[in-house]
């Protein structure tokens, strides 16, 4: 079992995709954030070898940039997790979600969101989430 399941590496960069650890899943979600904070978010899900495994998307209704990529991290990782993918890569272009996911106040408005997806991720399986920065990404 990984012993840190969420961090950040600043700086480092990934010029093309890479592929996730044989028997690991890389499950790439974003969200988006348009027209009077109406907001979606989507996922794709890869495997080593980088066939596309499945993906979706999906209206979140109205909220800011941090909440919908919180809630996009969590859809990508429910869904996941429902499906049996028990070995996930999550890398993720928000720093400010990865940064509340790993440490937030408890009277920050998106804690409820933040315990959950936290619980998510630390119940029983193998899921990391990667900082990879925005421009890096493709």
């Amino acid at each position: 079992m990984w012993k840190h399941k969420i961090f950040v590496t600043i700086g480092d960069q990934e010029p093309i995709w890479t592929p996730p650890p044989s028997d690991t899943m890389r499950v790439d979600v974003d969200a988006s954030v348009w027209n009077q904070n109406h907001v979606a978010c989507g996922k794709v899900t890869r495997n080593a070898e980088g066939d596309w495994i499945m993906g979706f998307k999906k209206k979140l209704g109205y909220l800011g940039s941090t909440a919908a990529e919180i809630l996009a991290i969590k859809n990508g990782l429910e869904l996941s997790k429902t499906l049996g993918f028990f070995e996930i890569q999550l890398p993720k272009d928000s720093l400010d979600a990865i940064n509340l996911l790993r440490s937030c106040s408890p009277h920050h408005p998106l804690r409820g969101e933040i315990s959950e997806v936290r619980g998510i991720i630390y119940d029983h399986w193998e899921a990391r989430i990667i900082y990879l920065p925005r421009t890096s990404i493709r």
